[in-house]
């Protein structure tokens, strides 16, 4: 599905670039069938088949190594996989906005595969993160923080950074820490999440208002990015559930 994917952009790219300017002259209607034994058309197969290698190559570059599977369920609390994504966005934003940054976002939702154990590659990310998303960093007070710790009390589908969160099982806040400290309703925190989280994308309304500062960089491009830093330094990817959010 990847490949038909990024098969089907180059052929729009294609016929956007196509400075020929045609007009139809008469339209015909006629049903085509389509299987395993059709016929490739050849010139068609020739027109493409350079774009395809560099996809192919592309997408099959090794850019990392997993310990194990990392994976996420939409409904899962906390999971190997959304902690590794958050926890590297978090880090990998804080290089480029120069100021510390206070926790990152992730809705569960949006990761759609798991990262398997053993080689990772460009094609497995895209998997991943088959959108583009560009990293945002908001500026949220304490009281604003509360009407996302709700939201997480509400739908718990939400991975978080650098927090530690205590709910009753009833979902009831009962404690919420960021970095070593307890939330401060009157201090402005930085955030990292994506554009389609800010604009309150998946019922995340209470970031819709919040002052945003587009990154102009990808989720994917960060998680790429990370990736290849620990395979540089013969690091494997891993992480694990570390009790960030509990409800008890």
């Amino acid at each position: 599905m990847r490949k038909l994917f990024l098969y089907c952009f180059i052929f729009s790219w294609l016929l956007v670039a196509c400075k020929t300017s045609l007009q139809p002259t008469a339209t015909q209607l006629q049903n085509l069938s389509v299987g395993t034994t059709t016929a490739i058309d050849s010139s068609i197969y020739q027109l493409i088949n350079p774009y395809k290698r560099q996809i192919d190559e592309s997408m099959n570059k090794v850019i990392g190594k997993a310990a194990k599977e990392l994976r996420c369920e939409r409904t899962d609390l906390e999971s190997p996989l959304g902690n590794f994504i958050v926890d590297l966005l978090h880090a990998q934003t804080a290089k480029l906005y120069h100021l510390p940054i206070d926790f990152c976002i992730v809705n569960n939702g949006g990761l759609r595969v798991p990262i398997m154990a053993g080689d990772i590659t460009v094609g497995n990310i895209f998997e991943l993160m088959p959108f583009e998303n560009e990293i945002m960093v908001l500026s949220m007070s304490g009281k604003e923080m509360l009407d996302l710790l709700a939201y997480e009390a509400h739908y718990r589908k939400t991975s978080f950074s650098n927090t530690e969160l205590r709910y009753t099982p009833e979902g009831q806040l009962v404690s919420a820490k960021v970095g070593n400290a307890k939330l401060d309703p009157e201090k402005i925190y930085k955030v990292v999440t994506y554009d389609y989280l800010a604009n309150g994308g998946d019922g995340m309304n209470c970031l819709k208002n919040l002052p945003k500062e587009p990154m102009g960089v990808t989720v994917r491009t960060l998680i790429i990015q990370h990736i290849e830093e620990l395979h540089q330094k013969q690091q494997l990817v891993d992480s694990n559930v570390e009790g960030r959010v509990l409800f008890r």
